[in-house]
């Protein structure tokens, strides 16, 4: 797994949608785009921020696959591969990859309490998954986080 330099303000690139809520395909290329002219360090989707659970498991690989297409490897391209699930999140995460991700984020599940060991379980089950330095989300609004001895 190489290391991935992140250095300066990444991102996390809206998914936009059209009238009748399909993804703007012409529209998330000029958002990629326009984020990586103006000095984006890397670019991160489909993320909360992207709207992911709006979209269903083959939009969000379209999605990251515009994205890819789009960057053409100017800066270093996160790819997002939340899931409570375990094992589909590394599905998730190794079709990132096949795709030119250089990173795979996750965000920690929050639908039920985890514990440290079940935190763990779940990283590790994901970053064994792939190739890929692996990045973790830790969003809980209102809950317990979790520390970098954790990580």
């Amino acid at each position: 797994m190489d290391a991935v330099k992140l250095d300066g303000i990444v991102p996390i690139i809206p998914v936009p949608f059209t009238a009748d809520e399909s993804i703007d395909e012409p529209g998330l290329r000029r958002v990629v785009d326009y984020a990586v002219a103006h000095g984006a360090a890397g670019a991160c989707l489909p993320a909360y921020g992207s709207e992911f659970y709006k979209l269903s498991d083959a939009e969000r690989e379209r999605v990251v696959g515009i994205a890819i297409e789009a960057n053409r490897r100017r800066v270093p391209l996160i790819a997002q591969a939340n899931h409570g699930a375990a094992k589909v999140a590394a599905a998730t995460a190794q079709r990132y990859e096949r795709m030119g991700a250089d990173l795979i984020s996750i965000a920690i599940p929050r639908t039920f309490g985890l514990n440290d060991a079940d935190v763990a379980r779940y990283l590790g089950r994901v970053a064994g998954a792939v190739g890929l330095p692996l990045l973790v989300q830790d969003f809980n609004p209102g809950g317990p986080t979790i520390g970098a001895e954790q990580i």
